[in-house]
């Protein structure tokens, strides 16, 4: 008989990886609004959005460090310290830079506490179901871009300007996720013996194979910061109604997919997925560049939450499978990472050529790129394994 996934201790890191997100979520879609309205420059709010992943990069690799070094949960708590502390900075902050400063080390926090528990959850799930559980974790993603953003929203209000309570109640999330964290208990179980037992042993491996899936993963991130960063200015510039539904609509579509895309990657295998999902983002972001009212872009909104969704679980899991156990900790760092590059060069990117252009061209821009992903795939026999 097989071991449930279901056990308490991956409950439990479920839960707290859902709140790890639902923070920083609060200001992602609404983060590049404050930087424009602190300065009158897209090219600075693109910034502002940026140095969230430029800091989580290098902390990706940190957090891995410490695990191996002090176990999971008081690695945890201090990567989850470090975002309570920055939050309540938020709440005192007044000006541009200090914001700057305060997102990066939101996003140092961030890019610590997530591989953390990413990896956590990897060592407790068995290989024959490590899609179902690294694409149930990746839920928690999406169960963070419905509940931050629309919570968001609704505390700005129409004229985008109660930051102050969004910070407070940004302060009260991360105070919770901590006190999670510190009540949890036999995080560090036999799990992390297994683990400390597999770092001794000397495994050899290639990084050849994964050079493909993170190139696709930067490139995948790349091009969906133009809509977690602009999309919300893009919206307001043009006049044409309240945007919060469509980051709702969004994250629908990403926990739709986790729970079809066991049964695409069966049917399909995931070189096939990855193709179809490039085909419906390019033409969705493509349709948003030409839009002139709201419900063509509450149209496309869901599949591409769906597109989005499913091939980002694809991409890790066979990043992890590619290589050794005892390595699963700097995989998921590595895909983290290149995510997080995507979208730091992706959100200055487009912020200076939306200044220099107009967003509607940033949005057919950015929508090729998925072109740009088939005619990588379609050079490769096979590049994903099921």
């Amino acid at each position: 008989m097989k071991e449930s996934l279901w056990t308490k201790d991956y409950i439990s890191a479920i839960m707290i990886l859902m709140l790890c997100h639902v923070g920083p979520y609060l200001l992602l879609s609404v983060i590049t609004v404050i930087g424009k309205q602190l300065t009158g420059s897209d090219t600075y709010a693109g910034m502002l959005a940026s140095v969230f992943s430029l800091f989580s990069m290098p902390a990706s690799f940190i957090g891995v460090w410490l695990l191996d070094r002090i176990g999971y949960k008081k690695s945890m708590l201090l990567s989850i310290l470090i975002l309570v502390i920055v939050s309540a900075g938020f709440i005192v902050s007044n000006s541009y830079w200090i914001l700057f400063f305060l997102r990066g080390f939101q996003g140092f926090g961030y890019g610590m506490a997530t591989t953390i528990i990413n990896t956590y959850i990897v060592s407790l799930v068995h290989k024959e179901k490590l899609v179902e559980g690294v694409g149930y974790a990746s839920l928690t993603n999406s169960l963070g871009g419905i509940i931050g953003p629309s919570l968001a929203y609704t505390i700005l209000g129409n004229q985008y300007n109660s930051f102050y309570e969004l910070f407070i109640v940004l302060l009260l999330i991360e105070l919770v996720t901590f006190l999670m964290v510190l009540f949890t208990k036999n995080i560090d179980n036999m799990n992390m013996r297994k683990r400390e037992i597999s770092l001794k042993s000397h495994v050899d491996f290639s990084i050849l194979p994964i050079m493909i899936p993170v190139i696709v993963a930067f490139l995948n991130s790349m091009a969906s910061s133009s809509l977690s960063s602009f999309l919300t200015l893009y919206v307001v510039e043009m006049g044409i109604g309240e945007i919060g539904l469509y980051f709702t609509i969004n994250a629908i579509g990403l926990f739709v997919s986790r729970f079809t895309m066991k049964a695409l990657n069966d049917k399909l295998g995931p070189d096939n997925i990855i193709k179809i999902c490039c085909i419906i983002l390019f033409v969705c972001i493509y349709v948003i560049s030409i839009v002139d009212t709201l419900w063509q872009i509450l149209a496309v909104a869901f599949p591409i939450g769906f597109a989005t969704g499913t091939i980002a679980p694809i991409i890790n899991v066979d990043i992890i499978n590619q290589m050794p156990d005892s390595k699963s900790g700097l995989a998921n760092a590595l895909f983290s990472s290149f995510v997080g590059l995507g979208f730091v060069f992706g959100a200055t990117f487009w912020g200076m050529i939306s200044n220099i252009l107009s967003y509607s061209y940033m949005f057919k821009l950015s929508s090729f790129i998925y072109l740009i992903v088939l005619v990588l795939i379609g050079t490769q026999k096979k590049l994903f394994k099921s």
